[in-house]
């Protein structure tokens, strides 16, 4: 049966953020649905994510038709552009990341390591984040606020397996702070997230949940539990739109 419980609700100016525990493997798209209608949504679309590196596409709500109820994305990236909309995804791990803007839109990010790998032109690296944050500089638009969810932390997230190295080697780029060599080649993804956030937004303002899916026996955690079925429904309502004049 389907009851997971609230573990974190986050409120922004512009959007709603609940993390649930861990679903069961036949957790339908119903299920994630009438969570999100309990708490004032009105349309639904689910996010697929991908393992591309730097990220998949970023999509907005409005790909989808007035005619459905709810769609299902595939990419790293939704945007919500309406009230009552909800984004929906399932993770285990890997943090979720919500950017509000100054005119009103969100954007829920899924931020695993694949998604946060820098793909290098040049001297730049880019992923799903600066990605995400270059799309709304190119809206003409402005990061208002950023907060970072349900995800595992630096100390369980080791690759000190020969064969794991490959993975995190693009991370070398980063600062020091990213990539633990000396300790287990530890990747600090809220780390990554704040640097590829440098010149967007102040990382000082970040909100981080504090949670660690891999020591929160109620979350799914892939580290903690290899193989596991079960997910953590994230879901993220949009609120009442509200403009702010730059």
């Amino acid at each position: 049966m389907f009851e997971p419980q609230l573990h974190r609700r986050h409120e922004s100016q512009q959007a709603t953020v609940l993390t649930y525990t861990a679903t069961t493997e036949s957790t339908t798209e119903d299920d994630l649905k009438r969570l999100a209608e309990q708490n004032g949504a009105k349309k639904f679309f689910l996010l697929q994510p991908t393992d591309i590196l730097g990220g998949g596409d970023i999509v907005s709500e409005k790909l989808g038709t007035d005619s459905y109820e709810r769609s299902t994305f595939k990419g790293d990236g939704l945007i919500l552009e309406e009230a009552g909309s909800a984004g929906m995804i399932l993770s285990a791990d890997c943090p979720t990341v919500v950017m509000v803007t100054r005119k009103g839109l969100v954007y829920i990010l899924h931020c695993g390591r694949a998604a946060l790998t820098p793909i290098y032109y040049g001297k730049i690296g880019w992923n799903i984040i600066s990605l995400a944050a270059e799309k709304i500089r190119d809206e003409r638009d402005a990061i208002e606020g950023v907060s970072v969810h349900a995800g595992i932390c630096a100390k369980h997230f080791r690759h000190d397996h020969e064969e794991a190295r490959p993975l995190v080697q693009p991370f070398l780029k980063c600062s020091s702070k990213t990539l633990d060599t000396k300790n287990g080649w530890t990747l600090d993804l809220n780390q990554v997230i704040r640097e590829s956030l440098a010149g967007w937004f102040n990382s000082d303002e970040i909100h981080l949940d504090g949670v660690c899916t891999h020591e929160t026996d109620s979350l799914a955690s892939f580290r903690r539990k290899p193989g596991c079925k079960e997910r953590n429904p994230i879901i993220v309502v949009k609120k009442q739109r509200t403009v702010l004049e730059f």
